[in-house]
């Protein structure tokens, strides 16, 4: 799978699957169900409109991102869990400025002991 796909679902909603970023061949997923007064089809659209603009930053950047780290202070498994990917939590936590998109590492978390920054797109 290399890209996000949403589907119709067996409950009547609708499920999303895109590609992970940590173990290539391998996919995840997401299914919203329908409720009284839940837009589920909106909410998949936007969730797989997120997951695509996540799939813009740059694998490189993201092992970048991890190596840059010192080990105490970044737990990958755990940033997966709550996030789905290390590229989903960076979309997530980026800046925009003049229509960039930039993270910032700082000083004590950084391998070099000086903030980091890095450019994602």
């Amino acid at each position: 799978m290399s890209s996000v796909t949403i589907d119709r679902n067996s409950q009547g909603g609708w499920t999303v699957r895109w590609p992970s970023a940590e173990n290539p061949g391998l996919s995840h997923e997401k299914n919203f169900t329908p409720a009284i007064g839940y837009r589920c089809r909106e909410e998949a659209v936007s969730f797989a409109k997120s997951k695509r603009e996540e799939m813009t930053i740059n694998p490189s950047i993201v092992e970048s991102f991890i190596e840059a780290h010192r080990p105490d202070r970044i737990d990958v498994d755990h940033v997966a869990q709550h996030f789905g990917s290390v590229g989903a939590y960076l979309e997530h936590v980026c800046r925009r400025e003049s229509g960039r998109r930039y993270v910032e590492i700082a000083a004590i978390d950084s391998v070099t002991g000086n903030p980091v920054i890095f450019d994602l797109d």
